[in-house]
């Protein structure tokens, strides 16, 4: 059976009558999604960044990993960076106007270390990469060290992975973007929306934290 159930009670019935089976079809169609994205980065020469980005609670971090996980299975060198590890100190942060840090703009993040550190990864192939403690709201500079040689991907996670502070340091056919959401609204029998891809993404990252 293929799951494309989308009303509440065709979720319902197959939960109940084989659970296990509901959560492995899901898994299973979306790791072949992502086995045929990662065929197509596997197969262009160029690509040495893969930017996955997308709103809180959409899965970037998980999508991340499978993807890297299917690479590896294609013989390619792959990594995963997250741009969290790339926030600034605490006294460096961005502060609204009720006085909270700002986590959620591209302004939070050491925009000049990204810069800084894949410029040098595209042209030595070694990319050094930071590590964010946010117990202590520091962040270590040089935490891991890669080497990834001339044919490496590197797999950039974060909600702004796309952002053109970010994306414009590297040239055009050197980079392969995903954006990831939730867009499948859960519906009752008569059609209405019980649950939104925005709501979806609330509750996951509710149940996250």
């Amino acid at each position: 059976m293929r799951f494309m159930k989308s009303t509440l009670s065709q979720i319902n019935e197959y939960a109940r009558r084989d659970p296990a089976g509901l959560i492995a079809e899901s898994d299973h169609n979306y790791r072949k999604n992502i086995r045929e994205i990662a065929r197509h980065i596997a197969d262009d020469d160029n690509i040495k960044i893969v930017a996955v980005a997308g709103p809180s609670g959409s899965g970037k971090t998980t999508t991340a990993h499978i993807l890297c996980e299917a690479l590896k299975e294609m013989q390619e060198t792959i990594a995963v960076a997250s741009l969290d590890d790339f926030y600034l100190p605490a006294d460096r942060l961005p502060i609204l106007s009720d006085g909270s840090q700002d986590l959620e703009s591209v302004a939070a993040l050491d925009t000049a270390l990204i810069r800084e550190r894949f410029t040098s990864y595209l042209n030595t192939g070694i990319l050094q990469l930071p590590k964010y403690e946010f117990a202590t709201q520091r962040q270590i500079s040089v935490a891991q060290t890669l080497q990834l040689g001339e044919r490496g991907i590197v797999i950039v996670e974060g909600l702004h992975a796309m952002n053109p502070e970010i994306t414009d340091l590297v040239p055009r056919e050197n980079i392969y973007k995903i954006y990831i959401s939730t867009n499948q609204k859960i519906r009752d029998d008569e059609g209405n929306v019980l649950l939104d891809g925005r709501r979806k993404r609330l509750l996951r990252r509710v149940l996250r934290d």
